[in-house]
């Protein structure tokens, strides 16, 4: 269990993450339910880009929350140095 500032900082970002998650996934959910109702299927891959959003921002605040810097920079695409980095001496 993490205590002090830290522990604050991690619950705080653990609620806002709920929040934010909450509202993606609610959005996500009325724009894929105005997209069937009118039967606009060619704007169906709008709803799968922002489920991917959504996975992105959750990769990313879980790695703030848990100081995992390997999962911020899969979430954003970047690298992180000794991060499977076998190959860079090559």
């Amino acid at each position: 269990m993490v205590t002090g500032a830290t522990g604050m900082v991690a619950a705080i970002c653990l609620h806002l993450t709920g929040h934010q998650c909450a509202v993606l996934l609610a959005v996500t959910f009325a724009m894929a339910r105005l997209l069937w109702a009118v039967r606009q299927n060619r704007n169906y891959p709008i709803v799968a880009v922002l489920l991917l959003l959504i996975t992105i921002d959750v990769l990313t605040l879980c790695g703030v929350v848990h100081s995992n810097d390997a999962w911020n920079a899969q979430a954003s695409g970047r690298r992180v140095a000794g991060a499977g980095d076998d190959h860079a001496d090559r």
